[in-house]
């Protein structure tokens, strides 16, 4: 079979992999409290009320989530378009996911070979991290900003060859910021420090190009930033830069700090299957890997190629999440397509170098049985996780979850009593229901207060002469008054 046709064949199997990985199960895991169901709330508002400027939560400004609105635009839109439920609220980032494979192949297949390109995709494809952690599989805005960001790095290295390529930073920059807000401070850094070591190299971008860029990036985010000031003034423009940049930056939001190593833990936490396979490369094919290493530094020390650019946004980053004194999981997710390009480029130098003397690739057989062992290993437990987290960990049998949604012809109009009520219940509840939540700190208060139609949540174990059972799924039900 011929090379283009091997690797087209290759990245089809990867691609259909992850379409396999994203949505396997995809509207039977339950919604997330943080931050999932606050977005996906948010969203419902904004298609209610029919104004496109001001996110609310619960009918009220909301001034704890202060980014930019394109998340909930995305999930507004979604749910215009398919309706309230569970595929409209995660559809764009399972989409935003499963490009960031396909470019991340293309990216590798052009500055390095078909083969670290199919393996690339598959790390990638089968990463806990970049699939389950408020990234792919949610209505988060993290899958999308990582495809957003991995472009970034793709326009970045390719623009030696165009210049005019340079352009399209404007409009990536533009969606990082409407998506992340101050988040896009990061892009900007990694932007203007390999512009500054090509300028030391002699190979400087033009500044024409990145001239426009910056316009096609400032004129969305000021005219958003100009109609919300029309609403609020500097209120939530101020939150913008005191909450999500320097509170986030200067102290542990909510408590959630951590050590130098707190990104090298989560690493070595939900990847340490394809840790592992890439330590067991390096230490097998060290001197591979070691000549390999020095032949892509030539290209870093001039400033250009893939390898460059990775390495510079790896170093960046995490230099700056170690820094951050709130550390949270997901931060780590930009640096997930680097991290599977890596673990790339180390397999394949263990299993595929067939250019080395006779003699050598004969002493290796043991080495690379060794390795392709350990990668099928890695491969098998990474799939497994992947699997058992929405069936073990996140299904939605027997949670309060279901059981909303699976009488939402009943509850609709209605009120829904219970004793307490969480973020992501309410979104099913309001969103996907189309009922109210309500309060009720036990039977006799509910059937106090409650109108005739209205239903009271609670355990399935309730017994109660004044209340009838309507829907139970075994663990909760609801009931009406007899």
């Amino acid at each position: 079979m011929a090379a283009p046709r091997r690797f087209l064949v290759g990245m089809v199997g990867v691609l259909a992999l992850a379409a396999f990985n994203l949505s396997f199960w995809l509207t039977r895991e339950t919604v997330a409290q943080w931050d999932e169901s606050l977005y996906a709330s948010s969203a419902v508002e904004m298609v209610n009320s029919g104004d496109w400027v001001t996110t609310t939560y619960h009918g009220r400004p909301d001034y704890y989530n202060s980014k930019p609105p394109l998340n909930i635009w995305i999930l507004s839109t979604a749910f215009k378009l398919g309706g309230v439920n569970l595929l409209s609220l995660r559809v764009t980032s399972v989409v935003a996911a499963w490009a960031t494979v396909l470019v991340l192949m293309l990216w590798a297949r052009r500055f390095f070979s078909d083969r670290t390109a199919i393996l690339a995709g598959l790390v990638l494809s089968t990463s806990f991290g970049f699939l389950h952690v408020h990234s792919g599989r949610s209505g988060n805005p993290d899958a999308l900003m990582t495809l957003l960001l991995l472009l970034v790095l793709v326009v970045t290295s390719t623009a030696d060859e165009k210049p005019k390529r340079l352009v399209w930073l404007g409009p990536l920059l533009a969606g990082v910021f409407l998506l992340k807000g101050m988040a896009v401070l990061l892009p900007l850094a990694y932007v203007a420090g390999v512009q500054m070591w090509r300028r030391r190299t002699g190979r400087a971008w033009p500044l024409q190009p990145l001239i426009v860029a910056a316009s096609l990036m400032l004129v969305p985010a000021l005219l958003w930033a100009y109609a919300r000031w029309r609403v609020d003034h500097w209120t939530f423009l101020q939150l913008l830069i005191t909450q999500d940049l320097v509170s986030a930056s200067t102290r542990s939001l909510e408590g959630h700090g951590g050590s130098p190593l707190y990104y090298a833990d989560i690493l070595q936490r939900y990847q340490y299957d394809w840790l592992i396979a890439a330590l067991a490369a390096a230490a097998l094919f060290w001197t591979r890997v070691r000549e390999s290493a020095r032949r892509e530094f030539a290209g870093v020390r001039r400033g250009h190629g893939a390898a460059f650019v990775a390495l510079t946004w790896t170093v960046l980053t995490l230099g700056v999440l170690t820094a951050m004194q709130t550390k949270l999981p997901w931060y780590l997710n930009p640096l997930y397509p680097v991290f599977a390009l890596s673990v790339a480029a180390l397999l394949k130098t263990g299993l595929f170098a067939t250019d080395d003397p006779a003699p050598f690739v004969r002493k290796s057989t043991w080495r690379r049985s060794t390795l392709l062992v350990v990668a099928a290993l890695a491969l098998v437990v990474a799939e497994t996780k992947l699997l058992w987290q929405p069936v073990r960990n996140r299904d939605l049998t027997g949670s309060r979850q279901e059981l909303l949604m699976s009488a939402r012809q009943e509850l609709q109009g209605h009120a829904v009593f219970s004793s307490v009520w969480q973020r992501d219940e309410v979104f099913v509840l309001r969103g996907i229901s189309n009922a109210s939540p309500a309060t009720a700190i036990d039977v006799t208060s509910f059937l106090e207060i409650a109108q005739e139609g209205d239903f009271l949540l609670a355990d399935a174990s309730l017994a109660h002469p004044g209340l009838a059972l309507v829907m139970s799924n075994g663990h909760h039900a609801l009931f009406r008054r007899q």
